[in-house]
C-alpha cells in the first residue's frame, strides 16, 4: 500500500484542489507574458492584444453565477474537474489558433468560463 492510498480523504482533496489553484493561475497569466512576442510576431495593435487579454474577463464574468450555483446544486467535487478540463482544453488549443484573433478569443474566453465556474 502507498502513503497516497493511506493519506486521509480530506487531505487528497486540499492538495487536488490547492494544485488545481495553481494551474487556474498559471492559465490565467500565461497569455499575460506571452502577448508582447505574440502581437510583435502577428503585427496586432496594442488594442487588439487588449482585447484578446480581455476575452479572458468576459467568459470569467459570465461564469460567476451560474458556476456558484452548480457548485452547489452538483457539489465542488463534480464541477471542478469539469472546470479545470475546460481551460486546459482551451488553453492547450491557444498554439493551433494563435494565428487567428477570432479563434484565440474565443480559446481565452473559454478558459475564462473554466476558471469561472471552478468553486
Amino acid at each position: 500500500s502507498s502513503k497516497w492510498d493511506e493519506t486521509p480523504y480530506r487531505y487528497k482533496i486540499v492538495l487536488s484542489m490547492a494544485l488545481s489553484f495553481v494551474v487556474c493561475n498559471m492559465d490565467k497569466v500565461n497569455i499575460s507574458i506571452a502577448i508582447i512576442p505574440m502581437a510583435a510576431d502577428y503585427g496586432w495593435t496594442p488594442t487588439t492584444a487588449g482585447f484578446i487579454q480581455s476575452a479572458f474577463f468576459y467568459g470569467y464574468l459570465f461564469a460567476q453565477l451560474p458556476g456558484g450555483w452548480l457548485a452547489n446544486k452538483f457539489g465542488g467535487q463534480r464541477v471542478l474537474p469539469f472546470g479545470v478540463a475546460l481551460w486546459s482544453i482551451a488553453t492547450a488549443a491557444v498554439p493551433f489558433v494563435a494565428g487567428d484573433i477570432r479563434w484565440l478569443s474565443l480559446s481565452r474566453l473559454l478558459v475564462g468560463l473554466g476558471e469561472g465556474v471552478s468553486p
